[in-house]
């Protein structure tokens, strides 16, 4: 189902969240960048093989990816929900994404499923 996605509309560039297996993300004519955390849920940046992708970094609770297209940083995110997770999502716009926006002025696109 997700390859037929991929490959009627074209895309380039996918991000996705709550990712759980990495290894069915293996879609043909793209490469696949996973953050599988402790939750053992994550985040997953896919790409055509022709578009290079760099300087990835990665949350290590899988909350968090971040890959460079030439001086664009494309940072993918998947926040806490729920009111019981609330301190948990505070915690991670104060302090877990900051470790993946870039430090200096550059071209950002900043999406996910922010709860």
């Amino acid at each position: 189902m997700l390859e037929e996605f991929l490959h009627r509309h074209d895309l380039g560039i996918v991000l996705l969240q709550e990712v759980t297996n990495g290894d069915i993300l293996d879609e043909k004519g793209y490469h696949t960048i996973t953050n599988i955390g402790t939750s053992l849920r994550g985040t997953a940046i896919l790409h055509k093989l022709n578009i290079k992708l760099h300087r990835v970094e990665r949350l290590p609770s899988g909350r968090g990816i971040t890959a460079y297209l030439g001086d664009t940083c494309i940072v993918n995110t998947y926040a806490p929900s729920g009111t019981a997770r609330r301190t948990e999502r505070e915690e991670f716009f104060n302090e877990g994404i900051i470790g993946l926006l870039p430090t200096s002025p550059t071209k950002l696109l900043l999406a996910g499923d922010f709860n």
